[in-house]
């Protein structure tokens, strides 16, 4: 019975070894940064913001899916460890208990051979006894008397006295050997009850250890079977994310176009209106120091800064915040001004730009509706368009973006913070 079991439980240890390292390996294939000195993947995708792998649904389901199985996977080695050790220590102890079943087993046959020849032995002193007694019993209880007296001479009587004497002894020793041989017996028989039950509890404790031994191993290849699909959904959903680099390398150069585009725009606009100006002699103008902002009460998600692609590494930035807000929220402009571009499709959607005064310009993205056209002239705190989810969004809302001179700036530094480039 033991052997099979430490057999299986050794194949089942073996198997987990040669699962286990494909997850690190794996790991080390979805990026070049150290995994020491990554977030966690689920942290990763949810900051990715309109970076590339919100473009395509296929590396973004697995993406996911490695997520999931990332945080699955210790809980299931966990499992497989835990009971293979529990397996290989019950193992241990069942092969302790019926050795020491077999050890009592053993006395208990040994035992059993010397009350054998115990049983003997009283038999013979009991014949020996009984012998005696019929000797005294035929001589009458005066025999020894009349032995002295039919002596013929003085050392007759002598003789006679030494051969009663040795009788006596005789009679003497067979009693008390008699007498030792049945306290031993009585002896061993306790012994041989104590070693009975003994192996009675030896052989229980066997048999439930083997019990769980089983249970365990049982236990464990389940685990190890977990474990085993935990690491090919992830090899698959791996796959999957590598067969579609292409297609999101595509998607990574479009988004970069669409935001050199725009920054084209906003810059152009802002050399129109200053030539503009000087043609009219107007003096330049600054920056507007506030604005508006576009959603009234709404918090920001995401703000601005670099995007690594959780899978492949690649480098997008985010050149503007998002902003909380339902389909079919009401969007105001953030700057009077006039409105310069519309674009739809692409990664940011249903567009709107506008260009204010000194420079400065504001972008909408995401919109579900535009209510403006180009050439428009806004004013500040007018409705320009609705929330929605256009382009590559996982859910509805503003993506907005200040651009001096062509530049992106954080455009919370219009809303308290300090005015700064967006740094990527």
């Amino acid at each position: 019975m033991l052997p099979p079991l430490r057999r299986a439980v050794i194949l089942i240890a073996a198997g987990s070894l040669l699962a286990l390292p494909m997850a690190p390996a794996m790991s080390a294939e979805s990026s070049n940064v150290s995994p020491k000195k990554k977030p966690p993947i689920s942290q990763r995708i949810d900051a990715a913001g309109e970076a590339v792998d919100s473009a395509n649904a296929k590396v973004k389901k697995a993406m996911r899916t490695l997520a999931r199985m990332r945080s699955e996977l210790p809980a299931a080695r966990d499992r497989l460890r835990h009971a293979t050790v529990r397996a290989v220590a019950a193992e241990r102890a069942s092969a302790k208990a019926e050795a020491a079943a077999d050890a009592a087993r053993t006395e208990i046959l040994h035992l059993n051979t010397e009350q054998l020849a115990m049983l003997a032995k009283v038999q013979r002193n009991s014949d020996r006894m009984g012998q005696l007694a019929r000797t005294v019993y035929q001589q009458g209880p005066f025999g020894e008397i009349e032995v002295v007296l039919n002596a013929q001479s003085p050392g007759d009587v002598m003789s006679r006295l030494a051969s009663v004497d040795a009788v006596s002894r005789a009679q003497a020793g067979a009693q008390r050997e008699l007498l030792s041989s049945k306290a031993d017996m009585t002896m061993r028989e306790v012994r041989l009850e104590a070693l009975r039950v003994q192996a009675d509890n030896d052989a229980r404790a066997a048999q439930a250890n083997a019990d769980d031994a089983t249970q365990a191993r049982a236990e464990a290849a389940r685990a190890h079977a977990s474990v085993v699909s935990l690491v090919k959904r992830q090899a698959r959903a791996l796959k999957v994310a590598q067969d579609n680099r292409d297609a999101v390398l595509e998607r990574l150069k479009e988004l970069k176009a669409e935001q050199a585009r725009i920054q084209a725009a906003a810059a152009k606009a802002a050399r129109e209106e200053a030539a503009r100006r000087a043609a009219a002699g107007e003096s330049p103008e600054s920056p507007s120091g506030e604005l508006t902002w576009p959603i009234a009460g709404a918090g920001v998600n995401q703000g601005v800064g670099p995007r690594i692609h959780p899978v492949y590494g690649y480098k997008s930035c985010h050149t503007g915040i998002d902003i909380q807000g339902g389909t079919g929220t009401p969007i105001r402009a953030a700057q009077s001004g006039t409105v310069v571009s519309i674009t739809s499709g692409g990664a940011y959607g249903n567009a709107t730009l506008i260009s204010g005064s000194g420079g400065l310009a504001t972008f909408y993205a995401h919109q579900s509706e535009i209510d403006v056209k180009e050439g428009d002239r806004v004013k500040e705190g007018e409705v320009i368009g609705k929330v929605g989810s256009t382009g590559w969004v996982t859910g509805p809302h503003l993506h907005f973006e200040v651009h001096l001179n062509g530049t992106p700036y954080d455009p919370l530094g219009w809303f308290g913070h300090s005015k700064q480039p967006v740094g990527c």
